[in-house]
């Protein structure tokens, strides 16, 4: 190997500096789609939220007395309507666990007590904008600068994800700065207040449980299981609340209803936007049977069974888990967290756009990082960033990376530039032409993202191999 500078296609530019390009390439992003989203509103007389997600009379209430203007904020509106003593077997009967039901129902009380449906509707939604922007204290007490501090509230905010959770009254939002904490404690290897987190959000949203795989990949195998068991007896604790002698009933019900949401509506689903894996199969099976009408009867009837689908996301899950044990040696702790942060985003057949908020973590890892020299000290928060740091220069480090990672910025920032409308198509009616377009594309962009942290070093070690 000859001496001198290091090979061009391993450190072309400095890392900072390569950090720092995609976050200005992110920060125009945000501005044009604001732009845009003027522009095109005014212009062709759409709702932002409709470009963003859903239109905005979603009727989920009575908009006389409940909701902002004709805005219900559905996923909140739908529990303060329906009966939460008993959720999984009312006329309404919901997938979520008992801990995000008791979180619901504390509001419901406060809207009883009150008469006032929006007092609890506003406490909520303060509460969930603390939430999305909470891992900003972090980085305000390590002495950023007000411009730096203010760069990271702008992706904190005006991130589509963060938007969509807001309008939809998700409480999904409440998963951030645990999440964060999880990239916190993961990175540090501090495994018991790791499966502490984990604990936390799998009893908010089950599908959590999904990075206790991180344990294992580990080889934390002692800590898996304590995982287990205090995942368990919290369940069943909460569910306790429901009433001791409906313990097994609700469980049941509940299982029932988690699974019977993944048939909540048939493949391909373009309005709202689902980015999970079986959707961006089915899409283009469905494309083709559009271009050769004879077997359009053979593929709706396939794409319709449950089997079918269920098939897709479980043959995807294990390929996914598979790949991470074998190369588990070849990755670090923020690629493989991330890698099961999207699983769980895209394995459920039914996976609404707002689930891309469990990656704005990753993205404000790499706005601070971009501001390294902001990082000063040997604080632990300190010391975290430098890891972090470290890890994503390695998942960055090829210019395809890059570009990737460029392509599911956009999808995350870039919230409403160009709705199907302005061409004059509605891809399957009504509102639908209203559906900005780059939610088509994100679920592609998300699955190339997840093939970048598992392989995109790959091509390097090939390079160096042959120095």
């Amino acid at each position: 190997m000859m001496s001198g500078s290091p090979p061009k296609s391993i450190s072309a530019f400095d890392p900072i500096q390569r950090r720092s390009g995609l976050v200005y390439f992110a920060l125009p992003a945000i501005l044009v789609s604001q732009i845009l989203g003027f522009f095109i509103s005014s212009y062709f007389g759409i709702e932002l939220s409709g470009s963003l997600i859903y239109h905005a009379d979603d009727g989920w209430c009575d908009t006389t007395f409940q909701g902002i203007g004709k805005h219900c904020f559905g996923d909140f509106s739908s529990f303060m309507n329906y009966d939460v003593a008993s959720p999984w077997s009312n006329s309404f009967p919901t997938a979520y666990p008992p801990l995000s039901v008791l979180l619901m129902a504390m509001f419901k009380w406060l809207h009883s007590i009150t008469n006032q449906g929006n007092i609890s509707l506003l406490i909520y939604l303060t509460l969930l904008i603390i939430s999305l922007v909470s891992p900003a204290y972090f980085f305000v007490k390590s002495g950023l600068s007000k411009l730096k501090t203010l760069t990271i509230f702008l992706f904190l905010l005006l991130s589509g994800p963060s938007l969509m959770i807001i309008d939809r009254g998700n409480n999904l939002g409440f998963c951030v700065p645990l999440i964060f904490l999880a990239y916190y404690f993961a990175l540090q290897k501090r495994y018991f207040h790791f499966q502490f987190i984990i604990v936390l959000l799998t009893l908010l949203k089950p599908q959590f449980g999904l990075l206790s795989v991180l344990l294992l990949l580990n080889k934390q195998t002692r800590m898996f299981l304590v995982f287990i068991l205090n995942t368990s007896l919290s369940y069943c604790v909460f569910f306790l609340f429901f009433g001791p002698n409906e313990l097994i009933s609700n469980i049941s019900n509940w299982f029932v209803n988690l699974f019977q949401y993944q048939s909540y509506a048939s493949l391909p689903m373009i309005y709202p936007n689902n980015i999970s894996f079986a959707n961006l199969v089915a899409l283009p099976i469905a494309a083709f049977s559009k271009i050769n009408p004879e077997f359009e009867s053979v593929i709706k009837e396939v794409l319709g069974k449950p089997l079918f689908v269920t098939s897709i996301s479980i043959v995807f899950l294990l390929t996914i888990l598979v790949t991470l044990f074998a190369r588990r040696n070849k990755l670090n702790d923020l690629q493989m967290i991330t890698t099961l942060l999207i699983s769980l985003i895209m394995v459920p057949s039914v996976s609404f756009s707002y689930y891309l908020s469990v990656l704005l973590p990753l993205i404000y890892l790499l706005v601070y990082s971009s501001f390294l020299e902001g990082c000063q000290g040997q604080s632990r928060f300190s010391n975290f960033i430098k890891i972090a740091s470290i890890q994503i220069e390695s998942t960055l480090k090829t210019r395809f990376q890059r570009w990737i990672f460029k392509g599911f910025i956009i999808t995350c920032l870039i919230n409403w530039p160009i709705p199907w409308i302005v061409f004059g198509i509605s891809p399957v009616g009504g509102n639908s032409g209203n559906l900005s377009i780059v939610w088509i594309v994100s679920p592609l962009f998300l699955f190339l993202f997840l093939i970048t942290l598992l392989f995109g070093n790959l091509k390097l070690r090939f390079k160096r191999s042959h120095d």
